[in-house]
């Protein structure tokens, strides 16, 4: 079964500009619909194309089409990106990732794919335009949907280019003008602030390696400061644990062969005596 035809309801649909309509039957028996045709013989001519094609593919062909067509968008998507090697995943990874979880799962995932066509595509862009999504985002997002599809479409899923047609949104990046060395020079001379002395050794660690003694640099502050005391009066340290108070009394503060206790040696006292 092939036919086209107008939706439009119009008294005269042959005069009218609204565009065709297809009603076909795919590999599997399943009816599809396709529009966007502007004249009866470029209906006719698709619809032959699709006849052509049916009958000139091979049924185990059909078959795997069949199976593969039947996939969602998202159940492909999640078998396409790990067969992504060359993607770098602490960069583009996760921009792809984050096109897929957040911009396609959502509108598209559960379409399959054999029913994904062009006008399917452009109605996706027409939503990330309403929903506000910038231009920028836009066109990323929509080449990780062509880089999907198209995948799947060489692997026999659909029978036409689902974004053959689909013109990318326009994104104007931009100008951004890299003055000179001469004019950077200039600008930074003639708004330097008045009384901010510019120390042109900056990052030197230590005083040597500057070059510099503390009187050639005016906004050096020269002195030792004084430590901050938490608490007022005499410092206070902490007393120590009873079990060092009741060996202090018991045993010399000073170890066993240490001169305070048992004196100097003999050379020393001879020495002291001569």
């Amino acid at each position: 079964m092939r036919s086209f035809f107008k939706g439009c309801g119009c008294a005269r649909p042959t005069w009218c500009p609204h565009p065709y309509t297809i009603r076909f039957r795919n590999g599997s028996g399943k009816q599809l619909e396709g529009g966007g045709f502007d004249t009866q013989d470029d209906a006719i001519e698709r619809l032959t194309q699709i006849y052509t094609e049916k009958k000139r593919t091979a049924p185990s062909v059909a078959e795997a089409r069949r199976e593969l067509g039947q996939k969602t968008v998202a159940e492909y998507a999640k078998q396409w990106r790990p067969r992504q090697r060359r993607m770098t995943e602490y960069s583009t990874g996760e921009h792809v990732n984050s096109s897929i979880n957040v911009h396609i799962v959502p509108r598209l995932g559960s379409r399959k794919l054999i029913s994904v066509t062009p006008i399917v595509v452009e109605r996706f862009l027409d939503e990330l335009e309403a929903d506000g999504v910038g231009r920028g985002n836009q066109v990323n997002i929509l080449r990780t949907l062509k880089e999907i599809l198209r995948d799947a479409y060489d692997k026999g899923a659909m029978a036409d280019d689902p974004v053959k047609g689909v013109q990318e949104p326009e994104y104007v990046r931009q100008k951004v003008a890299i003055p000179d060395l001469a004019y950077v020079k200039h600008a930074a001379h003639r708004h330097r602030p008045v009384g901010r002395p510019t120390v042109p050794v900056a990052g030197a660690r230590r005083q040597p390696e500057a070059g510099l003694h503390a009187g050639q640099m005016p906004c050096a502050q020269v002195g030792t400061r004084e430590p901050v005391r938490r608490h007022p009066g005499p410092p206070h340290h902490p007393p120590a644990p009873p079990r060092l108070t009741a060996c202090a009394g018991r045993q010399p503060l000073m170890p066993s062969n240490s001169r305070a206790v048992h004196g100097p040696t003999p050379r020393a006292a001879a020495a002291r005596k001569s």
